[in-house]
């Protein structure tokens, strides 16, 4: 292993050459640079793709990490809390990929569609309408349109009633002392909205939180011999720290310093 620094952006920038568009830094500098690229679309001169792809690559140039590899000396410093922030992003969502039901980063979601399917199923009274929009493929947590032939009490969810339909955010209970072993979703009313994206605001509060103590409490101690990628379902070995990034004393002061400058 290399510096701390080293070893973040040598895996940023390889998650961008592999998958480009799809890519962690892509899809940051898309929904943190929206200022920049709106007035350079302005321009005429370049589409949005070449302009992403563009501050991309220069954002890894900036911190010495070129896209075609290797290291450079420091051109430009961004500010401290934008390297800051996509830095925490990165390991904050594992690997720096975070998805919707439409492959979007975090955040980043077009609500618009949605809408209006949303209120033409209520235009047309199409009570059985069972519709996902947006669900994390990590935990199952979802934004679905829900007929109101679905409920038990429509109304105890939804007082409006020209309403057919509603849109609810489905999330993971914890399971009861009772010992009663049947999965069940969360479903009341502060989670159930009129509004797409208002519904997504809770979404990505939801997938943000501790999503994985609902796994970790229903099944044992992890087992010997798993896919890493299936650690965070599972209970902690008594005897082993949390699982996921964490900086040793050196990498701090490393990280520190590097911000610093």
């Amino acid at each position: 292993m290399g510096s701390f620094k080293e070893d973040t952006f040598n895996a940023i920038r390889e998650d961008y050459n592999e998958r480009e568009e799809t890519s962690f830094l892509y899809r940051y500098i898309k929904d943190h640079k929206r200022e920049e690229i709106s007035k350079a679309l302005k321009k005429g001169k370049m589409s949005e793709k070449t302009i992403i792809k563009k501050k991309s690559s220069e954002q890894l140039q900036h911190q010495g990490y070129p896209v075609s590899g290797g290291t450079v000396p420091l051109k430009k410093r961004e500010s401290n809390n934008f390297i800051l922030d996509l830095v925490a992003a990165w390991y904050d969502t594992g690997k720096g990929i975070t998805y919707g039901s439409n492959g979007s980063f975090s955040g980043e979601f077009d609500p618009e569609p949605y809408q209006l399917l949303y209120d033409k199923l209520n235009e047309e009274n199409v009570d059985t309408a069972f519709i996902p929009v947006r669900i994390d493929p990590e935990t199952g947590i979802g934004i679905f349109i829900v007929g109101k032939y679905h409920f038990k009490n429509f109304r105890e969810f939804y007082d409006n009633p020209s309403l057919t339909c509603g849109i609810c955010l489905m999330e993971w209970m914890e399971p009861k002392e009772t010992g009663d072993t049947n999965l069940k979703i969360l479903l009341d009313a502060s989670s159930c909205h009129s509004n797409i994206e208002e519904a997504n605001e809770f979404y990505v509060g939801a997938v943000n939180s501790d999503k994985f103590d609902f796994f970790q409490s229903c099944n044992d101690e992890r087992l010997r011999d798993i896919p890493e990628m299936f650690y965070k379902y599972f209970e902690k070995p008594k005897n082993q720290k949390k699982d996921g990034f964490s900086l040793t004393e050196e990498d701090y002061q490393e990280a520190k310093e590097m911000i610093e400058k």
